[in-house]
């Protein structure tokens, strides 16, 4: 296995995101958007209410989405217009 050197790295940049709304885990837990307070269950939580994926990676994209919400507003736009559209 080769070294690599520390040359390779120019610059560190902190990551940031300011596309989506920042929750911390007590938000996170007292919403019980993924995760309920009693019994550690899902159901009954909202990724539960949601959840009619059929693979593995779409109910993590679902819960990435629910833990993560947009606060663009296009985007919140277009993802509203789809539900619309549902019905």
């Amino acid at each position: 296995m080769e070294k690599i050197s520390r040359a390779q790295f120019v610059k560190c940049i902190p990551y940031e995101d300011t596309q989506t709304l920042y929750m911390d885990h007590a938000t996170l837990r007292n919403l019980e958007l993924t995760h309920a307070l009693h019994l550690d269950q899902k159901e009954g939580t909202l990724f539960w209410t949601l959840n009619d994926t059929k693979t593995a990676i779409g109910a993590r994209k679902l819960q990435h989405i629910i833990k993560n919400p947009s606060i663009q507003e296009t985007q919140i736009k277009r993802r509203l217009d789809s539900v619309d559209s549902l019905y």
